[in-house]
């Protein structure tokens, strides 16, 4: 198992899920309301994706952790689009087709102005919009959940680059052999991190969306944890100002 060449990242992440934990099992959920329900239970999945992470993280498994942290950023969409959207929850809560339509076509006059998505997207928020088959619009792509979201730049880039991971191919198989000697002979297949600083900017780059998501359940649930989520934000840039040199998610 690779060591951390500092416990700081170890002890965000940890302080984290400790927090996160504690603001679900202090919250009395009522099972007729199904918006409260829905957020305690993306915020529950949101925490298993990220004990799951944690513990994939302590074995130093990059790839695998990269795999969690597609997850994790996938419910960061959805629950900072609820936020911000508060139509688009109830819509996509009580299965309100109508309602879902109108939010879809608003979303889509904004980007005549706008102009964040590209024509393929475009295309396909149209036909989602003009569909006559209210399930085209059950499960909304996460290019729209990002757009919703105003996290389209972290699409791009992170989540972009996160699916590369679950998505293998031979290019990327290929990539896993470390060669090595003149005739280039197999020395290693790179399954763990390589250097304990790759898994510290995995678990502070992971512990920032969580926070987001974390942050986004407390005003979607009416909870208030702001001292708890301010003395966390602060430790993870603690955490960033010791980490000395950063690494792309993948080689």
């Amino acid at each position: 198992m690779l060591e951390s060449t500092t416990n700081m990242p170890r002890q965000a992440t940890e302080a984290i899920a400790r927090s996160l934990e504690k603001a679900l099992n202090d919250v009395t959920v009522h099972p007729d309301d199904e918006k409260e329900c829905a957020q305690w239970l993306y915020c529950h999945r949101l925490l298993s994706d990220y004990q799951a992470f944690i513990l994939l993280a302590e074995k130093g498994m990059q790839r695998q952790c990269q795999i969690m942290m597609r997850c994790i950023l996938e419910i960061v969409f959805e629950m900072v689009a609820w936020e911000r959207h508060p139509a688009l929850q109830t819509a996509m809560v009580n299965c309100d087709d109508n309602n879902l339509q109108q939010v879809l076509a608003q979303l889509q006059h904004v980007q005549q102005s706008k102009a964040t998505l590209t024509q393929d997207e475009l295309a396909l928020l149209d036909a989602m919009i003009r569909s006559a088959d209210e399930m085209d619009r059950k499960s909304l792509p996460t290019v729209i959940k990002a757009e919703f979201a105003d996290l389209l730049q972290l699409y791009r880039t992170d989540y972009q680059l996160l699916s590369e991971t679950v998505h293998s191919d031979v290019h990327d198989i290929r990539a896993d052999m470390v060669k090595g000697g003149k005739d280039e002979h197999l020395l290693e297949v790179h399954t763990f991190a390589s250097d304990p600083a790759e898994m510290d900017e995995l678990m502070l780059q992971t512990a920032e969306y969580v926070l987001n998501a974390y942050a986004c359940y407390c005003k979607l649930s009416a909870k208030a944890h702001d001292d708890d989520l301010a003395e966390l934000h602060k430790l993870v840039q603690d955490c960033w100002q010791h980490q000395i040199s950063p690494v792309p998610h993948k080689k």
